[in-house]
């Protein structure tokens, strides 16, 4: 039987006929007739697909042909424009290139079975991008629905791609595993990679956060020259969002400043009426009584915060019960100054009788020392100053530019200056000889080395708690001071915790 050429100029008069060729200007197209249902017929352009004979049809033809004809080439095509769209011949590099269609400056390529090389598309996209077109790039993926796919993904991203498919269900799995080479591509990298699936249209857009955007046939095929611009839009809308986030972000952060300004101003005032009214602070207030230990108090500037802490000690039969207040700068800060009240019970049969107070007055001293200025509060007489210590940690004297006790009288007078290099007694002289070594590790002068090689040694004995090795090394740790309170049951001072 003859075959029927069937001349047109309207690509859609050509309906798939058995045996019916149609002419579309210039190119011969040939009815596909499919039998079986799930296929569907279609045209095919004879001078793309050789020799009649060796035709054989497959399940993405009509799909290819779909878009090729009936969308691409029916909207923009010879009827509307005087320039035909399918089959654009290009040369790049003295090779040829047959873009599927061409739309204006849009170069689209379909790609159905998905088997070409990596190299092959990657080589298409420098060529059309060399051509000054714009490469795009569709896969037919209308086997899936985005809905059951990619969008059952909650954070699409190509950094967890392979971790998408092992956790993802069989389907979800199923549809990854066919475009994980295609991610690897230069269509993909640049954000030109469409991905049709049976229910809507998804664009691959790396620049973008959710790395994808939605988009429908119709909008696609409608706005083919302005898809960038949905990208740049998109960009945009990110952006606005981001801002917003981060406005919203900036308003509560001014928000919590504010409320937490508030709390601290309220827990300072309140603070205040503690340590004027609180039966807490009451030893704190009879201190207070006392000249010395006023004025030392009060030139600290910027004291805002005053807490409160207490600690018990049983020494054989003297039991020890301290009331310690800590000076803060805020409640952000260390403690600067730290004022320790302790009364001393001896314990006797089935009561304690109150002997005395030892009251101490603590603050740094240099990088790795403190400086305790000692009281002592009798029944019935003043609070008076009797001793004051340079010490690496409370009972432990020591200091190499000053002596490390000093005693006072009744009347508050000097009496004597004791000098200690790690908590064992020296006389002046060997301070002198020695401050010096024990600063920078060397004598300055000749003969002293042996002279005092046994006297260092000495010194440096009996280090339990690494005081010794940790002032030698400018850190005195941590761990260090906490084992040697902890050793001696007492208090470790200017170590309270800023919670308030």
């Amino acid at each position: 039987m003859k075959r029927i050429i069937i001349e047109i100029n309207d690509i859609t008069k050509a309906i798939p006929k058995y045996k019916t060729w149609y002419k579309y200007y210039d190119d011969i197209f040939i009815s596909v007739i499919n039998n079986k249902s799930y296929r569907t017929s279609h045209l095919r352009i004879k001078s793309s697909v050789g020799n009649q004979k060796e035709k054989r049809d497959n399940k993405m033809c009509f799909w290819h042909s779909d878009w090729q004809y009936s969308k691409i080439e029916n909207k923009y095509g010879v009827t509307k424009t005087g320039n035909k769209t399918y089959e654009i011949v290009e040369e790049y590099k003295e090779e040829i290139h047959r873009i599927d269609s061409v739309v204006d400056s849009v170069a689209i390529e379909f790609q159905h079975t998905l088997d070409v090389s990596i190299n092959e598309i990657d080589s298409r996209y420098i060529a059309h991008k060399a051509l000054n077109y714009t490469p795009y790039l569709v896969l037919d993926l209308t086997d899936y629905e985005a809905k059951d796919t990619l969008f059952k993904i909650p954070l699409f991203s190509y950094e967890q791609f392979d971790y998408h498919i092992i956790s993802s269900p069989e389907t979800t799995s199923s549809f990854l595993k066919r475009i994980r080479k295609w991610i690897h591509s230069k269509y993909n990298k640049n954000g030109n990679l469409f991905l049709d699936f049976s229910d809507t249209m998804v664009r691959l857009t790396p620049k973008l956060k959710k790395k994808f955007v939605t988009l429908s046939q119709e909008k696609f095929l409608n706005n083919i020259l302005n898809l960038e611009q949905d990208i740049i839009d998109e960009l945009n809308k990110e952006k606005e969002i981001d801002e917003q986030k981060r406005k919203e972000k900036e308003g509560e952060e001014q928000d919590r400043i504010r409320q937490n300004k508030l709390r601290y101003e309220e827990q300072v005032r309140n603070n205040k009426v503690e340590i004027k009214n609180s039966s807490s602070f009451w030893f704190y207030r009879k201190c207070l009584q006392n000249r010395n230990i006023k004025e030392i108090i009060s030139s600290k500037s910027y004291i805002e915060l005053v807490k409160y802490n207490t600690f018990v000690a049983n020494n054989d039969d003297i039991l020890k019960e301290s009331h310690v207040y800590s000076f803060f700068q805020s409640s952000f800060s260390e403690p600067i100054l730290e004022l320790q009240y302790t009364t001393n019970y001896r314990n006797e049969a089935d009561k304690s009788n109150y002997l005395y107070a030892d009251i101490s007055i603590i603050q740094k001293f240099g990088q790795e020392g403190i400086i305790v200025l000692e009281f002592i509060s009798e029944p019935n007489k003043r609070i008076r100053k009797v001793s004051k210590r340079l010490e690496l940690a409370r009972g432990f004297l020591h200091s190499t530019t000053h002596p490390a006790k000093y005693k006072y009288d009744e009347k508050e007078n000097i009496i004597s200056k004791e000098y200690y290099f790690f908590n064992k007694k020296v006389n002046k002289q060997e301070f002198c000889d020695l401050s010096e070594y024990l600063e920078l590790g060397i004598f300055t002068e000749d003969g002293l080395e042996l002279k005092y090689r046994d006297r260092i040694d000495e010194l440096y004995k009996d280090d339990d708690n690494k005081l010794i090795i940790g002032f030698c090394q400018n850190d005195i740790s941590n761990y260090s001071l906490e084992e040697y309170y902890r050793d001696k049951n007492e208090w470790q001072p200017l170590s309270a915790k800023n919670e308030w």
